[in-house]
């Protein structure tokens, strides 16, 4: 299936998207790599600014500060949302390291950190807006902050993965702590 390819069908629990007519009827397809929108042509890392929304400026971390990140719309939406029950919660707000990516970016990271650290340019789930990586190690340490709050086995981890889902965030399970390339600070959006 090439880039851009519209397709019918239904979302199914959220993860998986069933194609129900076309050359591809029957066929299921994950729903990360799905991107509706009123064309159906955007491809992974070149989709308009228009369709996306940019993330507030104290959501943002030190290392980066007049970067903007930006999310799909509904997904920013859940973000913000979830981020309030997180604040009430442990008295300060998630902190994004990043959110969309565009093909150059992503070009870049596989060049500099290769496969599986990063995704094949065109195929990670950042390109569409759908995911976030909340702050890593790297960046809390450069901001003074000492090791990140968000990593595995803390409170604000176990938070995250209890009641993520609730506002629409998940992190896959191959990135999970026992998953095959685990990443504490990656979440996608389930919708």
């Amino acid at each position: 299936m090439t880039p851009g390819t519209a397709l019918e069908g239904q979302y199914v629990n959220g993860a998986w998207f069933k194609v129900t007519s076309g050359a591809y009827a029957g066929r299921y397809v994950s729903a990360d790599l799905l991107h509706p929108t009123s064309v159906m042509a955007d491809a992974n890392g070149q989709i308009p600014s228009a369709d996306l929304c940019e993330v507030p400026s104290w959501m943002n971390t030190a290392w980066a500060p007049k970067t903007p990140r930006t999310l799909q719309c509904n997904a920013l939406a859940g973000l913000l949302e979830m981020n309030k029950a997180f604040k009430a919660k442990f008295g300060y707000s998630l902190v994004l390291d990043e959110g969309y990516r565009d093909l150059q970016t992503q070009n870049m990271y596989a060049k500099v950190c290769g496969f599986p650290r990063a995704a094949k340019p065109g195929t990670s789930n950042h390109g569409y807006g759908r995911a976030m990586d909340l702050l890593g190690n790297t960046s809390a340490l450069a901001e003074g902050r000492g090791a990140s709050p968000f990593k595995f086995g803390t409170a604000a981890d176990r938070w995250l993965s209890n009641n993520g889902k609730a506002y629409g965030w998940d992190r896959p399970e191959h990135l999970d702590k026992n998953g095959t390339n685990p990443e504490y600070w990656h979440d996608n959006w389930i919708g």
